[in-house]
């Protein structure tokens, strides 16, 4: 077997590790009670797991120029539909219920 493929399996297998830790640590943050901080921790280590993903799997680290700049676009479109949803959330007016 050559060093870069010892590498490579040594990589993956602690980005496999490193997934199946967090899936536990998410697991366990189930079982506490956070109140709304549960939610954002969540959606935390969900954000590094897609990172873990993202780096290891797809091979953005030192991949090709293209993919990463895709990567980043769909990212930066991600936020943009986040941002916009929140802004209309936040900017509706509540309907009044009739009768009440």
């Amino acid at each position: 077997m050559t060093q870069d493929s010892q590498s490579q399996r040594r990589n993956y297998l602690l980005a496999w590790l490193g997934l199946v830790g967090l899936t536990c640590v998410t697991t366990a943050l189930a079982f506490v009670d956070l109140g709304a901080l549960g939610t954002a921790a969540a959606l935390l280590i969900a954000g590094v797991k897609a990172a873990v993903i993202l780096v290891f799997f797809m091979h953005l680290w030192r991949g090709p120029a293209l993919p990463r700049v895709m990567a980043a676009g769909a990212v930066i479109w991600l936020l943009i539909l986040m941002f916009l949803t929140a802004a209309d959330y936040a900017t509706r007016g509540w309907i009044p219920v009739p009768g009440k």
